[in-house]
């Protein structure tokens, strides 16, 4: 029977390969994220629409613009008294503070889809 293994144990086995491969290598090894602050209020991190990694803020966007979360869409569209700023596909709304929580906490890199 074949053994069960968690996947924290297969990312912490994927690094540590990756890890050997670059000291046999002898790149520096450097933890990205240690170095630079996490985000906070409106800003979060995201895959922009050339796939390039970057750290956006929700109130800059521009209405129009579509932002892929796992397999949820999320629309920027103008504020009204009822909607907006930012609204799920599900009809729910939010305000780029709420946004930027939702995709700080996502289990993948949120991608900006249509910029617009």
């Amino acid at each position: 029977m074949p053994e069960t293994i968690t996947r924290e144990q297969l990312n912490e086995a994927i690094n540590e390969f990756a890890d050997k491969i670059m000291e046999a290598l002898g790149a520096t090894i450097e933890d990205e994220e240690a170095n630079e602050p996490e985000p906070t209020d409106t800003r979060f991190k995201a895959i922009d629409i050339n796939g390039k990694g970057v750290e956006v803020d929700a109130e800059n966007l521009p209405p129009g613009t579509v932002v892929v979360e796992d397999m949820y869409e999320y629309f920027r569209c103008y504020q009204d008294d009822k909607t907006g700023p930012w609204v799920k596909y599900t009809g729910v709304s939010f305000d780029h503070n709420a946004f930027a929580a939702v995709m700080r906490d996502a289990d993948q890199t949120p991608r900006i889809i249509h910029a617009g």
